[in-house]
């Protein structure tokens, strides 16, 4: 049997519903996304704790689905000494890792600490549940940015995974004022399939008329092509995807924590 990726772009990937664990006591976040290539039933994944114990696994999970992402929201026992580490083990019993675009990555506390999928038989990633975890260096991803306001806020991520036409695109983050807060041109230039990020931490505003709104812009007027797409993230829960448009897409969402998502207007 060859795994050979085919030449016919790829669709966006649709979403498994996300798994949340949450036990008692003083915990860290901690973010577990699996994007299968066309083989998901080969994939297979433990997550340790210090003892060496499995506290999660592929098998308490729904089935991983071909091309489909899949999240797993858990919060792991704080462990700051420098010998306990938790332990991602990621498997495929074929022998050839996961084809792009599919991946893994980690995240803790809302920082990626870990980002693979170009293994044989099997793949380890270990980390810490302190606060500031140690970063491990993650292949094609354009530094994080982050901005954190004064007074209370809401977490938002943005992800941008452009096609091969990075500066076709352009984008705008603009407050319920219609002032633009965020825009691409105030970061680094999008880079050819290499996703980029933007945490940042929105004033919490729970009026009905005060939504935020990200616009994103294609100067060429093919949108992103697959796999590329954008994400919008709202204290770690996803409101919004997209990629398929033409010249311009808009999602306009709150900054409450219980984010109510907005149909993205339809463009003559």
């Amino acid at each position: 049997v060859s795994h050979q990726p085919s030449g016919e772009p790829s669709p966006s990937p649709t979403l498994n519903p996300t798994v949340s664990h949450q036990p008692s006591g003083a915990c860290m976040p901690v973010d577990i996304r699996i994007l299968p290539d066309e083989h998901a039933s080969e994939t297979s994944w433990n997550l340790f704790n210090p003892r060496g114990d499995v506290i999660n696994s592929s098998d308490q999970e729904d089935p991983l689905l071909l091309e489909t992402l899949f999240v797993l929201h858990t919060c792991l026992r704080t462990y700051c000494a420098d010998d306990l580490e938790y332990q991602f083990v990621i498997r495929d019993s074929y022998g050839d890792g996961i084809f792009a675009p599919g991946y893994y990555e980690i995240y803790v506390d809302g920082d990626l600490i870990e980002k693979g999928g170009n293994f044989t038989t099997e793949d380890v990633a270990k980390f810490s549940s302190c606060p500031s975890p140690s970063i491990s260096p993650s292949p094609t991803l354009n530094p994080t940015v982050s901005h954190q306001p004064s007074g209370p806020c809401t977490p938002v991520d943005i992800h941008i995974l452009p096609d091969e036409y990075p500066e076709d695109t352009s984008w705008n983050l603009l407050n319920p004022r219609g002032d633009v807060i965020h825009s691409s041109d105030q970061e680094d230039p999008l880079e050819p399939k290499t996703l980029f990020e933007l945490q940042t931490c929105l004033a919490t505003n729970c009026a009905d008329d005060s939504e935020y709104q990200f616009v994103i812009r294609d100067s060429y007027g093919d949108g992103i092509f697959a796999p590329g797409y954008y994400e919008i993230y709202v204290d770690g829960d996803l409101i919004e995807k997209g990629g398929n448009f033409t010249t311009e897409d808009v999602a306009k969402f709150s900054s409450c924590p219980s984010p109510s998502i907005s149909p993205s207007p339809t463009l003559n």
